[in-house]
């Protein structure tokens, strides 16, 4: 199956790919919003090859048009203006509305494509079996799960040392940030969810935020960082199962991505 990336307009003001399926004058143009919808569309008896596409493909192939759409200073200072929780936030911790969309299109292949792809790991490699559609939430909220962090100011966000307490609390707001942001601009109730608790840590939340949160980790424990090298995969497993013998969330899904490295 050959894959094309156009340019359009109109109707598809993003970056679209156009399927050639094979079939002379017959292929599917699908943007980066309608992508999991018109998937979910196609009979899989028909044996189209977009539904045969794998999970990680939709990872692969919209990150930097997907994940521009939401660190865009105009999207977001419309969202800021226009969501009185926004500003709220904003103005009890910080003093400055600035808005920093490189902390979030800066992310793009270093932490979240990984969180993406481990998450989908551990789906995989966990006992139950999961949905098209909730590997496809997976990875919406993967690739957007730190959009807040473009409100977070630089200086703080890849300060070179250990963040003091007010540092800390004013990181730690991110994921509410994206959350409003997100909500502001129409994403679906369960990437919401996602987004909102991905830092809410208890092994009594539902599986899907459990898994977000342990790929979040292991991809964020990987990375370089200016304040930290890169850790082993032993060495970031190990603070994982040490969190889930904590109570932040089961063991079983740490084990499904130590599986998958395996």
């Amino acid at each position: 199956m050959n894959v094309e990336r156009i340019t359009t307009t109109g109707f598809h003001p993003v970056n679209t790919v156009a399927y050639n399926t094979g079939v002379l004058g017959t292929r599917y143009l699908l943007n980066a919003d309608t992508f999991v919808r018109e998937k979910a569309k196609i009979n899989p008896a028909a044996q189209n090859p977009i539904y045969a596409i794998k999970d990680d493909f939709l990872v692969k192939l919209f990150p930097r048009e997907f994940i521009g759409k939401y660190s865009n200073p105009h999207v977001l200072s419309a969202a800021s203006k226009q969501n009185s929780n926004i500003q709220k936030i904003l103005a009890a911790e910080l003093s400055t509305n600035n808005i920093y969309p490189q902390n979030v299109s800066g992310e793009v292949y270093p932490h979240f494509i990984p969180t993406a792809k481990a998450a989908q790991n551990i789906m995989r490699h966990y006992g139950k079996s999961f949905s098209n559609k909730d590997f496809a939430i997976m990875n919406k909220a993967a690739l957007l799960h730190d959009v807040g962090k473009a409100y977070i100011p630089d200086s703080i966000l890849n300060k070179n040392g250990k963040l003091d307490d007010w540092e800390r609390k004013i990181v730690d707001k991110h994921a509410h940030l994206g959350y409003e942001t997100l909500r502001s601009a129409g994403v679906e109730s369960p990437v919401l969810k996602l987004v909102k608790n991905h830092h809410t840590y208890s092994n009594s939340n539902e599986p899907m935020v459990q898994i977000l949160q342990i790929a979040d980790i292991y991809s964020a424990l990987k990375e370089e960082r200016p304040y930290k090298a890169s850790m082993s995969d032993k060495k970031a497993l190990d603070i994982l199962r040490g969190r889930a013998q904590g109570g932040e969330f089961e063991k079983e899904y740490v084990r499904a991505l130590a599986k998958s490295l395996s």
